[in-house]
């Protein structure tokens, strides 16, 4: 779980979305909210799986990530 309010990591990412603009905590100059998104990272650091969503109030499936962990780690 990562709360970044400022949305550096999510911009390092790429994943701010500018066409939504309302929600809690959108004052200090951020001015969007974050793509909602689940990111898989490798005991190295790298990426290796990722889920988006377009609509800001879907989130991963849990079974979904599941089957991305048993995928990618096990």
């Amino acid at each position: 779980m990562l709360s970044d309010y400022a949305l550096e990591v999510i911009d390092a990412f790429g994943l701010r979305n500018t066409a939504f603009h309302s929600g809690f905590g959108l004052d200090g100059g951020v001015e969007a909210l974050p793509v909602p998104a689940t990111l898989l990272f490798d005991s190295d650091g790298k990426l290796v799986w990722m889920d988006l969503s377009k609509d800001y109030q879907r989130r991963s499936d849990p079974l979904v990530v599941l089957n991305a962990i048993m995928m990618h780690f096990y």
